[in-house]
C-alpha cells in the first residue's frame, strides 16, 4: 500500500519502487482490456481437424524434427520466423508446428518494441518446444523460452492452431551432418 501524500511526507526509495511496480500492473492489465472483445485482433486459425491433429503430436516425418513455438500470454499479435522464413503469427493461447530437417535454427519473435531469437539444435525424429513470453516491463519485451515437454503438451492441449503460412524450404543455419 502506498502512503496518502502530504506536504511532510517523503517518500522513499522503496515507496517509488512500490509506485512503479503497481503502474506496471495497471498498465498490463489496461492493455489486456483494450484487446479483448470484439476489438482484439485476429489471426488465420488452422482447420479444426489441423487443430486436433496437432494436438495428437504425432512424430515427425521421417527425417525431420518438429518445432511447436507456442504463445500462453501475449496482448499482442506476434509474426514468428523459423530462419528466413516467416512461418506464421502467434497471439494469446495459440500455438505453431513446423517440420524440419535436423540441424540449427534461429527462431524469432518480431514483437512492437523488440526482436527476440533463439537457436534451436534440431534432431532427425525430435520434438521441441518454445514459448512466445514478454516482461512485465514498459514496454513489454518479447523473449523466447524453451519449454519441457510436459508443459509444452499442456500448453497445446490447451491453445488453437494457427493457420500456418505457406512454408517454403527452411535451411537450418548449421547442419548438425557437418560438424
Amino acid at each position: 500500500m502506498l502512503p496518502s501524500v502530504s506536504k511532510t511526507t517523503l517518500w522513499t526509495m522503496d515507496d517509488i519502487v512500490g509506485l512503479i511496480d503497481a503502474m506496471k500492473r495497471w498498465w498490463a492489465l489496461r492493455v489486456g482490456t483494450l484487446f479483448s472483445g470484439r476489438g482484439r485482433p485476429e489471426v488465420p486459425m488452422a482447420a479444426p481437424a489441423d487443430d486436433a491433429t496437432g494436438e495428437r503430436l504425432v512424430a515427425p516425418s521421417a527425417g525431420k524434427a518438429a518445432l511447436y513455438v507456442v504463445a500462453t500470454r501475449l496482448v499482442s499479435i506476434a509474426p514468428i520466423m523459423v530462419g528466413r522464413a516467416n512461418v506464421g503469427s502467434l497471439m494469446d493461447h495459440t500455438w505453431i508446428r513446423v517440420e524440419v530437417t535436423s540441424g540449427r535454427y534461429d527462431v524469432t519473435v518480431v514483437g512492437p518494441h523488440n526482436n527476440a531469437t533463439r537457436t534451436v539444435h534440431l534432431a532427425a525424429g525430435s520434438t521441441y518446444f518454445i514459448e512466445v513470453t514478454f516482461t512485465n516491463e514498459i514496454p513489454p519485451v518479447y523473449r523466447l523460452e524453451e519449454m519441457s515437454d510436459d508443459a509444452g503438451r499442456v500448453a497445446i492441449l490447451a491453445g488453437k492452431r494457427v493457420h500456418a503460412a505457406v512454408q517454403p524450404t527452411i535451411t537450418p543455419t548449421t547442419s548438425l551432418r557437418s560438424r
